[in-house]
C-alpha cells in the first residue's frame, strides 16, 4: 500500500529531477 501523499512527492520528485537535468 502507498499513501496518496507519498505518490504525489514521488511525482514532485520527478519534475524536480527533469527540471534541475533541463537546467543543466
Amino acid at each position: 500500500f502507498v499513501p496518496n501523499n507519498y505518490r504525489k512527492r514521488a511525482e514532485v520528485d520527478q519534475i524536480l529531477d527533469a527540471l534541475s537535468k533541463a537546467a543543466s
